[in-house]
């Protein structure tokens, strides 16, 4: 199973930290991954893989995406 992440209140803009980090939405995000647009959104909504919600959508940082994959 996936380490549950969770979002500590801070923003997508607080975590960008280098500025050419890419941002995927669920399908950039799902290509990347491998796996279906809903399989990235169930597990966004999980809390299995560090994702960020504004407005009603899902972003993924690519440099959190790949830490995780890391660790995982």
């Amino acid at each position: 199973m996936y380490k549950k992440y969770s979002n500590n209140n801070t923003t997508l803009a607080q975590k960008i930290t280098d500025c050419n980090d890419t941002i995927y939405n669920l399908d950039d995000a799902a290509k990347f991954l491998g796996k279906s647009r809903d399989a990235v959104r169930k597990m966004c909504q999980r809390g299995q893989i560090p994702a960020h919600k504004k407005f009603k959508k899902w972003y993924l940082l690519k440099s959190e995406v790949i830490h995780w994959m890391k660790e995982n």
